[in-house]
């Protein structure tokens, strides 16, 4: 059972308290266009308070998921139990991190400006 310290409570907390965000980056969160767990998320508290985070009507984080991403050319990829065998097929076999890496490898991150449609691609971001 999740709790008092699990990454999503936390996540929800930064996301909830502007003063964090001024101090980490200098601004505020306007969007999340990718998070990631290196675990699966445990329980139902810690999908609701990861979804709190990524504060996305179109991204729904399932208990046991992995996060999500909107990738460079801004499709949609959830990496939920239920979305893992197709993205298995497609991307090829290995434990679920592993799958999750290859898909962001493979597709990139969508940054929100159509100029710049993969962040950190330029050394200089």
């Amino acid at each position: 059972m999740g709790g008092k310290g699990d990454a999503e409570q936390a996540a929800k907390y930064v996301r909830e308290t502007p003063e964090i965000q001024e101090m980490a980056w200098g601004g505020h969160i306007d969007s999340v266009n990718a998070a990631v767990s290196t675990n699966q998320v445990c329980d139902d508290d810690c999908r609701d308070d990861f979804n709190a985070f990524i504060d996305d009507p179109e991204v729904k984080i399932q208990t046991g998921g992995r996060g999500f991403e909107w990738t460079a050319d801004g499709q949609l990829i959830q990496f939920n139990p239920s979305d893992m065998p197709a993205l298995r097929q497609e991307y090829g076999p290995g434990r679920g991190l592993e799958v999750v890496e290859k898909v962001i490898s493979e597709n990139g991150v969508y940054s929100g400006d159509a100029d710049d449609d993969l962040i950190g691609d330029d050394p200089g971001d």
